[in-house]
């Protein structure tokens, strides 16, 4: 990269704080990731600084300085409501600018541009794999994976996000890592994890990770859909559907999650009846209960949880190209309308794996796109009808009675959406209750019959 002695490929706000440092009579450089995306020309999302002052000189030169890592020199800097990572090299004895990059993950997060010359420093060649296309450790890949096993997952998701490849001596450095792998706290290991969820190769980052063993200590549940289960090759099929079904869904986190936990189930299912055809039990809500333990096991929020653990509950059958539309708003009832477009989203997309053919797949989707534009009450809280219209018309107390009548409406609806307005709703209403009214009085009339008969 040439001097660039205006910056101006960075922020205002950035460029203000290494100016104050600078004429604060220190050294200050652009560093880490915002250096690496501007060289393959993405945008950054976050600014880093390394400087030669300490930190209480840092803290000194601006209004508002959070002390986030003050034992290792590392202080947040406030401006226009934006914060910017300083590192102070200041006050650590021995520690050059050479030596802090030493330290990091990988040599293309290892080079540092100094203001305002724009000269660039790069003592691991850093440039040469962005170009190459190469994760590689910087200096000691053994050494840097036992300082901090997440960089094993960082390495899988600069190979999903920028289709790198790992270097091989890189690779052999992992196994150092794993061992101190579970001391990892959980939050880390999720957000690492989701990140790679999300990259355009997340497939190809999680399979990395299986052969480096270390989708064992993140998933390992998806781990065992490959090397374990009654049948080898049926097996790692679910495991190879799960990742392909993940690599053509949409980039959006409750339904990539769901993409590649919703098969787990069926293996656990498999083995409760080995020798039989199909699967035991309910294969969509072990696949769920899956997905929840994974999800709790990196600390994600409850909704977050929820919202997965409902996308695989209700997850579309491959048959779902040949339902009525009856049947497929049943199947989608009582849903929230960003969960019906995750689970239609996830159902398109695994008809693309199992290779159903572009007449069906459009067949559902011009369904299910009727289905959301027509907007039909999915939900009983959506009928012309409400249990106080109920308890009114029928002269009926609270109770269970009350939510039965609702139950029996919304089935209705639901087969014929054209049912839902309130004066059809009322007349339907009081026709199923007196119907249901006669049902017990005839049941009451035999009992009281063949009471008499016995005695």
């Amino acid at each position: 990269m040439r001097p660039c002695k205006d910056f101006d490929f960075v922020p205002d706000h950035v460029r203000s704080i290494m100016a104050a440092i600078h004429e604060g009579g220190f050294q200050v450089w652009l560093v880490g990731g915002a250096l690496r995306d501007l060289f393959l020309g993405l945008k950054p999302k976050d600014w880093d600084l390394a400087t030669t002052a300490s930190a209480p000189a840092v803290m000194g030169m601006f209004p508002r300085v959070i002390p986030v890592g003050l034992s290792h020199g590392t202080v947040t800097v406030h401006r226009e409501g934006c914060g910017v990572e300083v590192t102070c090299l200041g006050g650590f004895e021995g520690l050059s600018m050479e030596k802090d990059l030493e330290r990091r993950d990988f040599t293309f997060n290892a080079m540092a541009i100094l203001y305002p010359s724009g000269e660039l420093l790069d003592p691991f060649m850093g440039m040469r794999d962005l170009q190459e296309g190469t994760v590689r450790a910087v200096v000691n890949p053994h050494g840097r994976f036992r300082e901090d096993p997440v960089r094993i997952l960082r390495a899988a998701r600069f190979m999903g996000a920028l289709d790198f490849q790992i270097d091989p001596e890189t690779r052999a450095g992992v196994a150092s890592g794993l061992p101190g792998a579970h001391a990892v706290a959980a939050e880390r290991v999720r957000d690492e994890m989701l990140r790679i969820l999300l990259t355009k190769r997340a497939s190809r980052a999680l399979e990395w990770l299986r052969r480096v063993k270390a989708l064992e200590w993140t998933m390992p549940e998806l781990a065992a859909t490959f090397v374990r289960g009654g049948s080898p090759r049926r097996a790692a099929s679910l495991y190879r559907q799960s990742l392909l079904t993940l690599s053509v869904c949409p980039f959006r986190l409750p339904v990539r999650l769901a993409a590649v936990t919703g098969q787990l189930g069926k293996l656990r299912t498999r083995r409760r009846c080995r020798g039989e055809r199909g699967t035991a039990g309910n294969w969509k809500q072990e696949g769920a209960s899956q997905a929840v333990k994974i999800m709790e096991r990196w600390r994600m929020s409850r909704r977050d949880m929820r919202r997965v653990e409902m996308i695989i509950e209700r997850q579309l059958t491959p048959q779902a190209v040949f339902w009525s539309m009856p049947r497929l708003r049943k199947a989608l009832a009582h849903l929230e309308k960003e969960v019906v477009q995750d689970v239609v989203d996830l159902a398109l997309t695994r008809a693309f794996v199992l290779k159903k053919s572009a007449r069906e797949r459009k067949k559902l989707w011009e369904k299910t796109k009727s289905l959301m534009e027509n907007d039909p009450p999915l939900k009983i809280k959506d009928l012309q009808l409400t249990g106080e219209d109920v308890m009114r018309h029928l002269s009926m107390k609270p109770g269970p009675m009350v939510g039965n009548v609702l139950h029996a409406m919304h089935g209705m609806v639901l087969k014929n959406p054209s049912l839902n307005n309130r004066e059809t709703l009322e007349i339907l209403m009081k026709k199923y209750f007196f119907e249901r009214a006669r049902l017990r009085e005839i049941e009451s009339e035999k009992t009281c019959s063949m009471r008499g008969q016995n005695s």
